[in-house]
C-alpha cells in the first residue's frame, strides 16, 4: 500500500510540493533526505557536486515569497551555504505570464542580497524551454527517489520507504 495513496496527495501541486519539501528535510530523514535532494538537484544542475554542498548545510522551505510580493510567491525553496535554488512545481497547471521570469528576477535579487548563486528550476511534465531556467521531470524526481532509498524493499528503513512510496507515487505524473 502506498501511503502518499492513502494521503489523498493525488495531482495537487501544493500537497505534492509540501510532502517533497517534507522528505528533503535533513531534520526529517536524514541522510536520505540528503541524498534525495541531491539526487534530484543533479538531474537539473549536474555541473554541481550537490551531496558535498548538501552536506554542509542546507534549509528547505514552501511558498516562499523571496522579496515579500505575493505575486512571486515560490513553491520550494533550497538555501545551502553557496546556493539559493527556487523551484516552481507543475503538474496539471499551466504557468502565469512571465511566471518563471518573475521568479527569476526575485530569486537573483535575494541570492544578491546573501551573496548566493541564484538558480531556478522548473519541476513539471515537460520543459520550460525558458533560458536560464533548469528544467527537470517528475520522472526524475521518482529515479532520485528510487536512487536515495536504495535497498530492497524489505530492508528499507520507514524513511527509505516513504521516499521510495512517493518516488512511485510521482512517477505517474
Amino acid at each position: 500500500m502506498n501511503p502518499w495513496a492513502l494521503a489523498s496527495l493525488g495531482h495537487d501541486e501544493v500537497r505534492n510540493a509540501t510532502a517533497l519539501a517534507g522528505l528533503w528535510m535533513p531534520d526529517f530523514g536524514g541522510a536520505t533526505s540528503l541524498r534525495f535532494a541531491a539526487a534530484f538537484l543533479a538531474t537539473a544542475i549536474p555541473t554541481v557536486d550537490w551531496f558535498m554542498e548538501l552536506a554542509a548545510g542546507y534549509r528547505v522551505a514552501t511558498e516562499v515569497c523571496p522579496l515579500g510580493d505575493r505575486a512571486d510567491r515560490v513553491d520550494l525553496i533550497i538555501e545551502t551555504t553557496h546556493h539559493l535554488i527556487g523551484i516552481e512545481v507543475k503538474i496539471r497547471a499551466g504557468l502565469g505570464p512571465d511566471q518563471l521570469q518573475r521568479y527569476s528576477l526575485a530569486i537573483a535579487r535575494r541570492a544578491a542580497l546573501q551573496n548566493l548563486t541564484p538558480t531556478v528550476i522548473f519541476l513539471a511534465l515537460r520543459p520550460a524551454n525558458v533560458p536560464a531556467i533548469a528544467s527537470t521531470s517528475w520522472i526524475n524526481v521518482a529515479r532520485a527517489a528510487r536512487s536515495a532509498a536504495g535497498r530492497k524493499a524489505t530492508e528499507r528503513t520507514f524513511v527509505q520507504h516513504l521516499v521510495a512510496t512517493f518516488g512511485e507515487h510521482v512517477q505517474a505524473f
